[in-house]
């Protein structure tokens, strides 16, 4: 007899029922598993390339132009003044024979009020500069001549101060009639004791002058001795002149006078202007 098969089968899978288990587990396994299955991070793509940086330099603020430089040009040198001939003196020797009777009040003020001014002005005219003074009257007046020599002035000197003492001294008074003592004045100024340099001394371009300062002439008898004092002082040297500064109605007599010295008659106007007309010799 024969035996009974008593193989016990548990499992009865055919190959395929093994392999589909086998894939079941698998899928179980993954599902099982994806949470914790780490994805590789994608690499990142490189990043592009920094744009360049463009560095904008703002315009520089304009510049000012500088103001125009006015380039001016220095002043011309004046040329240097040429005077006249007349005022180009070596020695100027002034002698100012002045009337002064109780008509000439206004001259002697003018004379003794513009004394600093005339002395200052004549220096600058001549390095040595000597004045003198003769003051007339007529006869029988508390006198008939008086003078002052010729002296070395300039302001501040001995000279000076001397000399203003005698024309502070003098002072308008007498002279009852018309005619004063003219020809004794121009006698007196004529001496060489009025210190007068002599011709034969004298430098070039100087200047020796009698001025006679009146309103009244001469008295007629003696008209006819004072042209020829005056021509006789005068030597016929240029550098010497006899004028006269006086009133129209008086200039008649005096025009021989000074045609005599080689001096003319200039109208009276002040004291500084006369004497500047004579000294310059501005006919």
């Amino acid at each position: 007899m024969l035996r009974r098969n008593r193989e016990i089968v548990i499992f009865n899978l055919s190959a395929i029922d093994l392999f589909c288990s086998g894939m079941g587990a698998v899928m179980v396994l993954m599902v099982l598993l994806m949470p914790y299955y780490k994805k590789k991070d994608p690499v990142p793509p490189e990043p592009p390339p920094p744009a360049p940086v463009v560095v904008v330099t703002p315009p520089a603020p304009p510049v000012p132009e500088p103001p125009p430089v006015v380039v001016i040009p220095p002043a011309p040198t004046p040329p240097k003044p040429v005077p006249h001939p007349s005022v180009l003196i070596h020695d100027l020797e002034l002698m100012i024979v002045i009337d002064t009777t109780s008509s000439m009040g206004d001259q002697i003020d003018d004379l003794r009020g513009t004394l600093g001014t005339i002395i200052n002005v004549l220096s600058r005219l001549s390095k040595n500069l000597k004045v003198g003074v003769v003051a007339y009257r007529d006869a029988g007046d508390e006198y008939v001549v008086r003078g002052f020599p010729l002296r070395r002035v300039e302001t501040g000197g001995a000279g000076m101060k001397e000399l203003r003492g005698f024309i502070d001294g003098m002072k308008a008074d007498g002279g009852g009639d018309i005619p004063e003592a003219v020809t004794e004045a121009m006698q007196a100024a004529a001496l060489p004791s009025a210190g007068w340099t002599p011709l034969v001394k004298l430098p070039e371009r100087s200047r020796q002058i009698i001025l006679f300062v009146a309103d009244a002439p001469g008295h007629d008898n003696m008209a006819s001795k004072s042209g020829p004092i005056a021509s006789s002082w005068q030597a016929g040297d240029a550098r010497r002149g006899v004028y006269c500064a006086v009133p129209t109605v008086s200039a008649s007599y005096f025009k021989p006078l000074a045609a005599a010295g080689k001096g003319h008659v200039v109208a009276w106007t002040d004291m500084l202007g006369a004497i500047l007309d004579v000294v310059i010799d501005r006919k």
